[in-house]
C-alpha cells in the first residue's frame, strides 16, 4: 500500500505546512540570538560547537547545524546576523 503522502490527490494539510514554516522560522531567531551572544555563553558554545575531532568516519559528513546557515548567508553567517534588517530580510526570503 502506497504512503498516504505519494498517493495522487492526497492533499497535506494546512496544520503540517504551518508547523514547518514555524519550525524554520524559529531555528532563523534561534541563529540570530546566539551568534549575537558572548562567546562564554553556554548556549553558543554548544550551538557552534564541532564535535568532530580526530580522524572522520568514512562515507559522507554529517550536516550540522549552522551548515543551514552557511548555505544562505555565507560562511560568514553570524556577521551577517548581527545586522539585524540583513537577518530578517534573509529569514524572510528563505521561508517563503
Amino acid at each position: 500500500m502506497p504512503c498516504p503522502s505519494q498517493t495522487p490527490g492526497f492533499n497535506v494539510p494546512n496544520y503540517v505546512r504551518d508547523m514547518a514554516h514555524q519550525g524554520e522560522r524559529l531555528k532563523w531567531k534561534w541563529g540570530g540570538h546566539v551568534s549575537r551572544l558572548q562567546g562564554c555563553r553556554w548556549a553558543h558554545i554548544s550551538t557552534t560547537w564541532d564535535p568532530r575531532i580526530g580522524r572522520r568516519n568514512r562515507g559522507r559528513p554529517g550536516t550540522r547545524w549552522a551548515d543551514f546557515f552557511k548555505s544562505l548567508a555565507g560562511p560568514l553567517w553570524s556577521r551577517t546576523a548581527n545586522n539585524r534588517e540583513e537577518w530578517r530580510s534573509l529569514q524572510f526570503a528563505s521561508i517563503e
